[in-house]
């Protein structure tokens, strides 16, 4: 039976590569697999086929599991930009970057916090295990451009972004004939020998419990790998370890199913974890009003707003809206009463707005413009009207004072300035916002990203709180906060998401499966 697969660029369920090969879904579950994934989003599939095809295990001897219906995790919503230093792109474009320049810009957004370890593998090997590798599989990369905490563009995207390279993998893993199974949860991993003298759980693992078709089952296995991805849709995690008040107003995003089960599982196998408290922010939020819910509930990231300007309750700017990253845009919504702004455009901007994290809006590269057109005119959220002063008006702003705002920034904007006197903004290439109708969205603070996760060595082992590794246990991904447990630290330059978490996937399948193997040999 064919699993459901994210649209890939070339369309009709077929890979990046253009050859349809899904994994297999086994059916009834194996009592017994050398490597267990749990998790099929972008680090998931990326050690299943590791394990594979450098870890060199069988392709039976590999099961990949998941709860959801569909492979392809957060990396099906996301944009699919990832930092990378060096690349053949840059270079052919002129742009001159290095692993010491970006490791500097690494370190400047993320603090004492980072793994100083993991930060600087991921930059020294992402030209070829992850640039150099998805060109392998079939991807192409096609733009490279500036993001918030890079001194020079290096947030790469290939065609299709993220969604295409959920379907690249998906696609390799079928070709790999790696089988998978899914709406199979995993529902604990079960440590061999008991608690030991000093209290610990049981010293390696030996087992997956799975609830799976009405009932649950114990899987037996050599090792397994946990890449269940992050907690940020869970808005009482997110409170829990970021301490943030009652009264704190956010969104939910990232991918719909990230909850937290998998910090969940490893918390009770006696793993440690390490900041969790770092949560990613972006500014551009907005209710998904499909949904319910209001402003307690799952957002849409709203981007291509380029020429848009962002005011307060007060009708005016306090922000350099080209920073909309999730270290000065994220922190400066926060201090806005009621922590909202509201995003100022006209017509000519609706050409290129874009709704991400919901697939009624946009998947990948392809874009619904007619319910883009619904949002705007259906959401509660976002008003329009033939002046800007109607649309304020509408949106419950002082109109009059938004009016002025506008002018003054569309007068700079005509006088040839190179940059906003306010705050800063580069004003080269923006336009005066001055063609009806105009819009206003309200923003909200977007919970996208935990930046910990729970601790591992170099090679994706889980520790324990006294150092020790639980053997035969690997986590990657956004559960282990994309590598390591805090490869980020405070703070993230963009594009820092994506790509570790390919990395570390690939580190943890080629260190299972060597895992696997030693386990097989005799002893002595």
């Amino acid at each position: 039976m064919s699993i459901p697969l994210p649209q890939g660029p070339a369309g009709h369920g077929r890979s990046a590569a253009g050859t349809r090969a899904l994994p297999e879904r086994v059916r009834p579950l194996p009592a017994y697999v050398e490597l267990l994934v749990v998790g099929g989003g972008a680090s998931g599939l990326s050690a299943a086929i590791e394990a594979v095809t450098t870890g060199g295990l069988d392709p039976a001897d590999v099961l990949l599991v998941d709860a959801q219906p569909a492979l392809g995790g957060a990396a099906v919503v996301a944009g699919g930009g990832i930092c990378i230093a060096g690349t053949p792109l840059q270079a052919r474009k002129g742009i001159e970057d290095s692993v010491e320049l970006a490791y500097q810009d690494w370190l400047s957004a993320g603090g004492d916090l980072v793994d100083t370890g993991w930060a600087r593998r991921y930059l020294e090997a992402g030209n070829r295990e992850v640039y150099g590798w998805l060109e392998q599989l079939g991807l192409h990369w096609t733009e490279v451009s500036w993001r918030e905490g890079n001194s020079v563009p290096r947030w790469h995207r290939t065609v299709g972004g993220g969604k295409a390279v959920a379907a690249c993998l998906v696609g390799h893993l079928g070709r790999l004939g790696v089988r998978a199974a899914l709406e199979a949860e995993v529902t604990g991993l079960v440590l061999a020998g008991g608690p030991d003298g000093g209290g610990r759980p049981g010293g390696e693992l030996s087992a997956v419990t799975v609830r799976w078709g009405g009932s649950e089952q114990t899987v037996g296995c050599g090792a397994a790998i946990v890449a269940t991805g992050g907690f940020v849709n869970n808005p009482d995690t997110v409170r829990t370890h970021t301490g943030l008040p009652e009264d704190t107003r956010f969104l939910s995003g990232g991918a719909p199913h990230a909850d937290g089960r998998g910090h969940r599982l490893l918390a009770d196998a006696g793993a440690q974890f390490t900041a969790m408290g770092e949560v990613w922010f972006y500014p551009f939020g907005t209710p998904n009003y499909r949904l319910g819910g209001g402003t307690s509930a799952r957002g849409l990231a709203v981007r291509g707003l380029g020429n848009a300007i962002w005011v307060n309750r007060r009708g005016e700017r306090f922000h350099n809206e080209a920073l909309s990253g999730g270290g000065s845009g994220g922190r400066a919504i926060f201090r806005q009463p009621g922590q909202t702004c509201w995003a100022v455009f006209d017509a000519d901007e609706v050409r290129t707005l874009l709704l991400r994290g919901d697939r009624y809006y946009a998947s990948g590269d392809d874009v619904d413009r007619d319910r883009t057109a619904e949002f705007l005119r259906e959401s509660p959220y976002a008003a329009t009207g033939d002046t800007v002063c109607e649309a304020a008006d509408r949106a419950g702003l002082p109109g009059r004072a938004v009016e002025a705002t506008v002018a003054a920034f569309n007068a700079r904007i005509a006088e040839g300035a190179a940059h906003d006197p306010a705050f800063g903004r580069p004003l080269a290439g923006l336009r005066e916002i001055a063609r009806g109708p105009f819009h206003v969205v309200q923003f909200f603070p977007l919970a996208q990203k935990n930046l910990g996760g729970v601790h591992t060595d170099e090679v994706c082992a889980v520790r324990r709180a006294d150092g020790s590794t639980i053997t035969g246990l690997f986590a990657s991904g956004e559960v282990a906060g994309m590598g390591g447990g805090h490869i980020n630290g405070h703070g993230a330059i963009e594009g820092t998401m994506l790509g570790p978490c390919l990395y570390s996937g690939r580190v943890a399948g080629s260190a299972a499966a060597a895992a696997v193997r030693a386990r097989r040999e005799p002893a002595g």
